[in-house]
């Protein structure tokens, strides 16, 4: 909405400059009419070549510190893209942004950054199916992580859904099946959920997730006892 204000705020403003032009030197309606669209289109033109060039940019900005993500160096990536936020003006790329700082505050365990993160995020950002699934699962993991036990289960079966959309998903699957063992540890089903570490281990190709499977494990020896 914000956006198309402005386009209308600056179509008024041209407006208003060929109109004192047009009395100052009494140009015909029809002529200035043609000026206007053909300099209106010009402007317009121009500002959506900007909006286009700084979301590359930006693009590719995020995807230099997704690198730091990828490689482990979860330190770095929160410090790279932390001051980068409050600079950035498109909505989109905003919350993408915060969506991923949230993920690299799970992997340094400072679940409440990722929440108070993800609080700030709004909700009309949140209407690509891809993100509402990062954003529901990052908070249900934090939960986990801050054994917040009834919150965890009231959003699991809010999103129980959206989960089983997705849980065969290649980028998403994995992640969702660790979930899955999370909720066998708040339903103190400790043979399902150490069945599923087992099978998610072995077919596991991703050598980030080793660190939160060593720490499911520890989680289900406790209760094996």
């Amino acid at each position: 909405m914000k956006k198309y204000l402005k386009l209308f705020g600056i179509a008024f403003a041209i407006g208003i400059a060929m109109l004192i032009i047009k009395l100052i030197f009494k140009i015909d309606d029809k002529v200035m009419l043609k000026y206007y669209w053909i300099i209106g289109g010009i402007v317009l033109a121009v500002i959506l070549i900007i909006n286009t060039i700084y979301f590359f940019y930006k693009t590719n900005e995020l995807k230099h510190s997704m690198k730091l993500f990828e490689e482990m160096k979860y330190k770095d990536f929160v410090n790279e893209l932390e001051p980068k936020i409050s600079k950035i003006k498109n909505k989109h790329i905003q919350a993408v942004m915060k969506m991923n700082l949230g993920a690299g505050y799970l992997e340094l365990n400072e679940p409440n950054k990722t929440l108070s993160t993800y609080e700030t995020i709004e909700a009309d950002q949140l209407k690509n199916q891809d993100l509402q699934l990062i954003y529901w699962l990052n908070t249900m993991i934090a939960h986990f992580k801050l054994n917040e036990q009834n919150k965890f289960n009231e959003l699991y079966k809010m999103h129980e859904n959206l989960l089983q959309q997705f849980e065969n998903s290649p980028n998403y699957g994995e992640n969702i099946k660790q979930l899955y063992i999370m909720k066998n540890i708040f339903d103190d089903d400790f043979v399902s959920a150490r069945k599923n570490l087992n099978d998610l281990k072995t077919k596991s190709t991703n050598p980030r997730f080793k660190k939160e499977y060593n720490r499911l494990e520890n989680i289900i020896k406790q209760h094996e006892k």
